[in-house]
């Protein structure tokens, strides 16, 4: 999307807001939608199949569908201002999102261009995201 930008009210307090999201029922993934403004918005998700770990035990959970988020904000070049990484169905305890933000600014954001390039960081404690993947731009 064109002349948007990303709801720093709702992701500056993101604990918050995504707590209250999951209270009222309404889609977590409002959090991340675009507001106005005067950047590129894209939005990628990365959908898989894995084993959760259950809260209260030890034991794994069956295998369930999970969602990454990425989302990105660009200038005119395609050159990566800022932007955020998060699993969907996070649920562990204690209760706390781990919310990534991009620290490598000025990337310009093209086709296979690797997470690890990003250099994602967890807001609340500047730990480095573990996993790596790849930006697909087209859907063929």
């Amino acid at each position: 999307k064109i002349n948007t930008d990303f709801n720093y009210k709702l992701l500056d307090d993101f604990e918050q807001s995504f707590s209250a999201l999951i209270k009222e029922n309404n889609s977590r993934e409002l959090v991340f939608n675009p507001i106005n403004g005067k950047y590129h918005y894209y939005k990628f998700i990365a959908t898989y199949k894995a084993r959760g770990i259950s809260p209260d035990s030890d034991m794994a959970k069956p295998e369930q569908t999970f969602h990454n988020i990425l989302i990105i904000k660009t200038d005119d070049q395609q050159k990566i201002v800022d932007g955020y990484e998060f699993v969907l169905e996070w649920n562990e305890k204690p209760l706390s999102y781990p919310l990534f933000r991009i620290k490598s600014t000025g990337v310009p954001l093209q086709e296979g261009l690797s997470l690890k390039q990003l250099n994602l960081k967890r807001v609340t404690d500047n730990s480095d995201f573990d996993s790596d993947g790849k930006i697909k731009l087209s859907s063929w």
